[in-house]
């Protein structure tokens, strides 16, 4: 990488754990040694909030199942956090670490719908 870097070859981190944020993945990489900027990181719960942008307005009520920081992004986004007590959830995404806990009850989550 640091050839590709010294070259001006672009290139970007791509992770499918939406529990950390660009920022956090990218000081981790740079612990370990890693020229790395938050703009060359693109987490899955990236790719879900370009989703929940594109298609829904601001203040569409999302139902999260994930970290407390995964539900902070979803707010700073501009979405309302819908509650447990929600029966019904038509899409949307899954925190990694709670898929096994919440797969029964809701494949994924974007937006909810009472």
């Amino acid at each position: 990488m640091r050839s590709w870097h010294e070259r001006g070859v672009l290139y970007s981190f791509v992770t499918n754990n939406a529990e950390k944020s660009a920022e956090q993945f990218a000081e981790k990489l740079m612990r370990a040694g890693v020229s790395c900027t938050p703009q060359q990181v693109v987490t899955s719960a990236d790719a879900a909030f370009a989703h929940l942008e594109a298609r829904y307005a601001a203040g569409t009520e999302v139902f999260c199942v994930g970290s407390a920081s995964l539900r902070e992004r979803v707010a700073a986004h501009g979405f309302s956090l819908a509650g447990e007590g929600r029966r019904r959830c038509w899409s949307g995404w899954i925190g990694s670490s709670a898929i096994t806990r919440w797969q029964s009850r809701c494949a994924t989550c974007l937006p909810a719908r009472a």
